[in-house]
């Protein structure tokens, strides 16, 4: 390791499990737009950041890394019943972030999913299920995608899983 990469290595860090808001709107109820849906995404990535001092063995200072992405997207669906609904879906947006080392030093990883030089941000779910029990509003969904939402780690051919809770108003 080369002494100009050893500050890249000398910081301790927690990325915590991001909250996100995503809304759909089903476009028609028959006809050609029967199956996509507009879909509104906006999720916060917060990471702990201290710096390590390698040399005094001392922490010196500590940050918090905050990140919003805004993304608006299209839904198709596969399958769509009022218990189960399966559904593909691609996203376009942009983020705001503050202005702390973090975002610099782990380069590729945070930066997944970023088009030119990081302005726009996209995501692509592969595969989605939505599951709503007989009679109830609130459900539960799993999402298989890639992009600056979720993913597996960086590794480009690994998409991520997301799981959550739905309700449909």
């Amino acid at each position: 390791m080369e002494l100009s990469d050893l500050n890249k290595e000398s910081y301790n860090s927690t990325l915590y499990p991001s909250i996100s808001v995503e809304l759909a709107y089903k476009l028609a109820d028959s006809g050609f737009f029967k199956r996509l849906s507009l879909v509104g995404y906006t999720g916060l990535h917060v990471a702990d950041y201290q710096d390590v001092n390698v040399i005094h063995g001392t922490k010196d200072y500590r940050e918090y890394a905050f990140k919003m992405d805004f993304l608006l997207g299209l839904r198709y669906h596969i399958f769509d019943r009022p218990q189960l609904s399966m559904y593909t879906q691609a996203f376009l947006g942009g983020e705001i972030r503050n202005d702390c080392d973090y975002w610099d030093l782990t380069g590729d990883v945070v930066n997944r999913g970023t088009l030119g030089e990081k302005d726009i941000r996209w995501h692509l779910t592969l595969l989605g299920f939505r599951f709503r029990p007989m009679n109830s509003n609130i459900g539960f969904l799993t999402e298989l995608g890639y992009g600056s939402e979720y993913c597996f780690l960086s590794i480009p051919i690994i998409p991520g899983v997301r799981v959550g809770a739905s309700f449909k108003f």
